[in-house]
């Protein structure tokens, strides 16, 4: 702009003036009212503040301002509602767009989980996500989760049973990961039946939830199921050193699991927090109990003494209990004895 176009070009030509000349105009308005004689400042107070005619231009103000605040409000929210939309739609094609490598998919369901969104049905296998060679039927490229924490906030419901008894907690169904490979895959208060066979997870953590998974084929390195009520394949126990500290299963699981284990025990569980077994009863309330002997010879316990309760791998720090010396020094925890109606298993 030159020196000879004026703020009428300004306006003429869609724009606005700079800040520093509004802020000039107003400087000059509050010079010129500063300097209004004595005389005419009573007459002006008394025309444009005291007069009855000066209160209803304040309160059709008043009304006006409060129309403009709640139109804006509105609109804020309509714009904020449009932006998450767009949010939720880019998570879900960067989720579902079929290539390999570590390209945000962790992410994106991580963000879909926290808004809510419906994971019912959802196919995150490499097939359907990865690179996949159709002639050959194999992958070409692992979708790699780097990252992936799925936490609720509800909380479980008394007694504790195997149908869905949570309060408050998400709910996903028929998940499948079959070819895909997850750095972290962390649940926690949440109710998940999924498909996670032939899938890599190098730390698996399961806390306060409820989980039933076909487990054929999963690898992990580290494992922990806590506090959770679980069903999964038994090879899965077999392979691998997973924590089971106060995890509850069905009885039919652990007598498969008695019937395959031999050798060194594969699971462990902190020798105050054993797990748990539901005992079916027929026509009546069945009763969860911490496992009979048999079951638990098959369990590493660890002295919880100087053992952090996150540990993921004991082999080599864990001071080992006798099944004995832990239920003489924690009398409690193999005494507890819970009962579940029969509408809630």
């Amino acid at each position: 702009m030159t020196e000879t176009e004026s703020i009428s070009d300004w306006i003429a030509a869609g724009g606005m003036p700079p800040y520093w000349v509004l802020c000039a105009n107003v400087v000059a308005l509050l010079a010129v009212l500063y300097m209004v004689p004595s005389s005419l400042a009573r007459p002006l107070r008394i025309a444009l503040i005291e007069s009855d005619a000066a209160r209803v231009i304040a309160g059709f103000a008043a009304a006006i301002g409060f129309v403009v605040i709640v139109a804006t409000a509105w609109q804020i929210w309509i714009d904020l509602n449009d932006r998450r939309e767009e949010r939720v739609d880019r998570a879900w094609n960067r989720l579902l767009r079929p290539v390999g490598g570590n390209t945000g998919k962790d992410a994106a369901l991580n963000y879909l989980f926290a808004q809510g969104e419906a994971l019912q049905e959802l196919d995150i296998s490499c097939k359907v996500i990865g690179a996949w060679n159709s002639a050959g039927s194999y992958c070409e490229g692992t979708p790699l989760f780097a990252r992936v924490e799925l936490r609720g906030r509800g909380h479980l419901l008394k007694p504790m049973g195997f149908k869905p008894t949570w309060q408050g907690r998400p709910i996903l169904r028929d998940i499948k990961t079959e070819g895909s490979r997850f750095g972290v895959l962390r649940l926690s208060k949440v109710e998940m039946w999924a498909d996670l066979e032939d899938t890599e997870v190098d730390e698996f953590i399961v806390e306060d939830s409820y989980l039933w998974a076909r487990t054929r084929k999963l690898v992990t390195r580290h494992c922990r199921i806590v506090d959770s009520h679980v069903q999964l394949g038994i090879e899965f126990l077999k392979e691998h050193y997973c924590e089971v500290s106060s995890s509850t299963f069905p009885r039919s699981s652990l007598l498969m699991l008695q019937s395959r284990l031999t050798g060194e025990p594969q699971p462990w569980a902190m020798a105050n927090r054993p797990p748990f077994v539901v005992d079916d009863v027929p026509d009546g309330d069945s009763v969860i109990v911490p496992w009979p002997d048999e079951f638990l010879e098959h369990v590493l316990l660890c002295d919880p003494k100087g053992l952090s309760p996150v540990v993921l791998d004991v082999r080599t720090i864990c001071d080992r209990m006798s099944i004995e010396d832990a239920k003489a020094v924690y009398p409690e925890a193999y005494s507890q004895r819970y009962q579940v109606p029969r509408e809630f298993r």
